[in-house]
């Protein structure tokens, strides 16, 4: 090969492993550390969602307003959330948070210890971000 093809062939190797490089630093950069407001909305988003899916597992046709109310509160969380984070990221925060949550439970059947830790905080911190 003549000498201006093996420099030409140099400058394309190059410029993919200086691309390569640079694409390998920027997508290893961890995410934006959550606020703990961020935090607390995540946690309430996953609270009003599994107490409303546990109230509707149980078929009480009394509680069924209180699950529709804890399912708005949970859609106005995600809302809010979804203005700072990704749909997939906020799925993906939720899950890990009710995952945790049920972790935390002596019985997944009650919500009790969820209802003691995040009932009026989790009010308080919708009525804040509104």
């Amino acid at each position: 090969m003549k000498k201006a093809t093996w420099i030409s062939v140099l400058v394309v190797l190059v410029g993919l492993v200086a691309s390569y490089w640079v694409m390998m630093q920027t997508s290893a950069q961890p995410k934006a550390q959550r606020t703990p407001e961020l935090q607390g909305l995540l946690e309430c988003a996953a609270y009003y969602e599994l107490s409303t899916e546990t109230i509707n597992r149980m078929q009480v046709p009394q509680m069924m307003p209180v699950a529709g109310r804890l399912a708005q509160s949970a859609a106005k969380a995600r809302e809010l959330l979804r203005g700072t984070m990704s749909e997939t990221e906020v799925n993906e925060a939720i899950a890990q948070a009710k995952d945790q949550q049920l972790a935390s439970l002596p019985d997944p059947n009650s919500l009790r210890p969820l209802m003691a830790q995040y009932q009026e905080p989790c009010k308080a911190a919708l009525n804040t971000a509104s």
